[in-house]
């Protein structure tokens, strides 16, 4: 009896040890899950940032069945046509409309509108950037086809060889900048002009033909291939390009160059960096829940250069103030 007892007690506990070493297997694996699959998600959106950056349009009510001009805040004056604005299915429009102008005069403007100074292949030193909208009903209209705005920007350091720009994009869907005659020899849609205000002459720009949306008067900066670098700036890995923008701007000129996210070296980098310039490397990142950070530095660009730059917590207030002291 005593041995049958010994035998029933090695049978069970040798049946405990089976079940807690399979079921210790089994936990192994539902649990494993190998390191090469798992993806890292980074937090924020940088267009947090720009949507609380971005001011108000200026507000103006006009008469669409009689010649009108506005004036900005800044001076500018843009011209309508009378009887010009239709719907988006060409309904002539009658009566009031509203029209909406944002102005960007300076580097902070640019960069909180994140509109850097580029086309596809040139450098822009810009006089002013502005949007114009019209709406009527809260329904956004349109210019005839025959129709245009002219616009007369004040300016008493006038740049040579001021054109239009208007706008466009590059193969990665970021805003760049067009020309609008496709001329890149030729500048003769902008010119300087002189005009009264209150019998005093006002100096500026005068361009007659545009449409409505973004638009520019800038300047090409005239440089050879071998004056521009490679410029890179080195972050840590949660700066991604979905949470952080980097600039480059020039200190001499209203000019604004983005660093773009190289997917190999992970850099933000440019090739149009032009040497012997100072410039101010500056970087905005969103990192979730209303978080910001930021980092500026000045330096002058002698030879290709990678800076690494560790950006802080900064309040909004503050980078807003650092950006309208450009």
């Amino acid at each position: 009896m005593k041995r049958k007892s010994e035998n029933i007690i090695t049978s069970f506990l040798t049946a405990c040890c089976f079940i807690v070493l399979f079921s210790g297997c089994e936990k192994d694996i539902v649990l494993y899950t190998p390191y090469e699959n798992q993806t890292q998600n980074f937090e924020g959106d940088i267009n947090e940032f720009f949507d609380l950056a971005q001011t108000d349009a200026q507000l103006f009510t006009i008469d669409s069945n009689s010649p009108e001009m506005i004036t900005t805040q800044s001076g500018m004056r843009v011209h309508f046509e009378a009887n010009s604005f239709v719907t988006v299915n060409n309904v002539l429009i009658d009566g009031d409309i509203t029209i909406e102008v944002v102005e960007l005069l300076n580097k902070g403007d640019i960069l909180k509108y994140n509109i850097p100074t580029i086309t596809t292949h040139q450098i822009l030193e810009t006089v002013v950037q502005f949007h114009i909208l019209a709406k009527q009903n809260d329904e956004e209209l349109l210019l005839l086809a025959d129709a245009s705005v002219k616009v007369q920007f004040p300016d008493n350091e006038q740049l040579e060889s001021v054109e239009l720009f208007t706008e466009s994009s590059n193969e990665l869907g970021n805003f760049i900048w067009t020309e609008a005659d496709d001329d890149p020899n030729s500048s003769n849609n902008v010119f300087a002009t002189e005009w009264l205000i209150d019998n005093n002459l006002q100096v500026g720009y005068e361009c007659e033909n545009l449409a409505l949306g973004w638009s520019a008067f800038s300047s090409i900066v005239d440089y050879s291939t071998d004056q521009t670098i490679v410029g890179c700036v080195d972050l840590q890995e949660q700066f991604v390009e979905t949470n952080t923008v980097v600039f480059l701007v020039y200190q001499e000129m209203n000019t604004i160059i983005p660093l773009i996210k190289n997917a190999e070296t992970e850099l933000f980098c440019t090739n149009d960096l032009l040497k012997n310039f100072d410039v101010t490397t500056i970087v905005i990142s969103h990192q979730g829940n209303d978080s910001f950070q930021f980092g500026s530095n000045d330096i002058n660009v002698a030879a290709e250069l990678t800076e690494t730059m560790k950006p802080n917590d900064t309040p909004f207030s503050d980078i807003m103030s650092f950006l309208n002291d450009l």
